[in-house]
């Protein structure tokens, strides 16, 4: 479990930036019984531990998962081990890291001091002088890299080569992260998530377009079909109308015909009496 701790010290100082009075700090927030208890049931360790009668095993899940430690210590291989502390132990672990505020960052001549002593464990050479009106600054770090930078001013000098330098640090550290196992893991599951991500905007927008399609199509029909019932009442209208004149027309000569008809056998007295009245036009009845 110890021999464990040391691996995980190792890893932390190699790629955050920690004093030792923090990373002793970081080591306790990682190995609290909270902590612990998240790996003893990621494992379910419940299923294959073997412990006494009376022994309390509710409130000593951390004994076992020391035991599994000190397991993957011995037996693990080196990208297994390194995996696995990334997943339990690194990974969303910013909260528990101590408050790192030691450097200004504002102040980078203070942030170079300090990551160079993390990472090279040594502190830098620096050198200045001034020839033929111009300034010049260099930063030595052992056999490490040597960086040199000109300015009008000293200051500006300076600035150069400190961010010269600090983008070195940078450089070196990514590219030592980028051989590390479980930044190719990382990497792999980031295009991985990426890829899904793509799909499911992809399927996403091809099913928001069937969608809009099949809705457009519906109401292109719904229309159509709305015109077509209106054509259609429209018609049906007409044909009433049609039926209705005509039967009105038929009606009207048959009263006609009845007038005629009537007329023609009404007696000439009666006749002349409706005319006198005013009820029948004056003059012979047509044959």
């Amino acid at each position: 479990m110890y021999a464990f701790k040391g691996k995980l010290a190792e890893v932390i100082c190699k790629y955050v930036p920690l004093t030792g009075t923090q990373l002793q700090h970081y080591l306790g927030n990682l190995f609290t019984n909270k902590q612990l208890e998240k790996i003893f049931t990621h494992y379910r360790l419940d299923r294959i531990v073997r412990y006494g009668k009376h022994f309390d095993v509710a409130n000593k899940h951390h004994i076992f998962v020391y035991a599994l430690l000190g397991f993957m210590n011995e037996f693990a291989e080196v990208n297994q081990l390194n995996r696995f502390i990334y997943r339990h132990f690194l990974q969303n672990s910013d909260h528990l890291r101590p408050n790192q505020s030691k450097t200004n960052n504002k102040n980078l001549y203070s942030k170079l001091l300090f990551l160079i002593d993390m990472y090279y464990h040594q502190m830098p050479q620096i050198a200045t002088w001034n020839k033929n009106k111009t300034f010049y600054y260099k930063v030595v770090v052992g056999t490490e890299w040597t960086i040199e930078e000109q300015g009008s001013s000293p200051k500006i000098a300076q600035q150069k080569c400190i961010k010269k330098a600090l983008q070195q640090i940078t450089n070196e550290l990514n590219l030592e992260w980028q051989q590390n196992p479980i930044s190719q893991d990382l990497e792999q599951k980031r295009k991985k998530t990426e890829a899904e991500k793509k799909a499911r905007e992809k399927a996403k927008k091809l099913k928001q377009y069937k969608e809009k399609q099949q809705k457009r199509s519906q109401e292109i029909a719904d229309r159509k079909s709305e015109r077509k019932k209106e054509a259609m009442e429209r018609d049906e209208k007409r044909r009433k109308a049609k039926i209705l004149a005509k039967k009105r027309k038929e009606l009207l000569l048959e009263q006609q015909k009845k007038q005629k008809e009537a007329l023609n056998t009404m007696s000439v007295a009666k006749r002349r009496h409706l005319q006198d009245k005013g009820l029948l036009e004056k003059g012979a009845p047509k044959r």
